[in-house]
């Protein structure tokens, strides 16, 4: 007979112990690995969801403050290309809306501040040349700070 020798327990007891690791840390790899690939490629509804049907578009609605926002974060990157004016004017709709919800006019003219003075960067910040209210035209220009 074949008598037990100490080499065989201790490759017992190795699979022993790398059955219990992977128990262990097999849960969490999986999560990871899904996680990452699910990062590295797009799933349908993400592409879907990117580009939206053109029926289904909405119009710009030409009173919507979001749009003034997004053409106060562009002035920079406008007003410092070769050949751009001194300033730019932006018109401030009359009746602001937000979400097709009208928007006071106190609350349109915080948030067109805010958006003003969040535009600072590369020692450059932009400066409104008159306070921005609802029914105005904003004018912007680029002050080095």
């Amino acid at each position: 007979m074949l008598a037990a020798t100490p080499t065989d327990d201790r490759l017992g007891s190795m699979v022993v112990f790398f059955l219990i690791a992977l128990a262990i840390i097999g849960p969490y790899g999986y999560v990871r690995i899904r996680r990452v690939l699910r990062e590295r490629l797009p799933s349908a509804g993400a592409v879907e969801t990117a580009t939206p049907d053109p029926e289904h578009a909405r119009a710009a609605d030409p009173s919507d403050l979001s749009l003034v926002i997004a053409a106060i974060d562009a002035a920079p990157g406008l007003l410092r290309q070769p050949g751009a004016p001194a300033s730019i004017t932006i018109d401030v709709p009359g009746e602001p809306t937000l979400d097709g919800r009208p928007v006071a006019a106190a609350v349109a003219t915080a948030l067109l501040i805010d958006a003003i003075r969040s535009n600072r960067g590369d020692g450059w910040q932009i400066v409104a040349e008159d306070a921005p209210s609802p029914g105005s035209d904003l004018e912007l220009r680029l002050r080095r700070i």
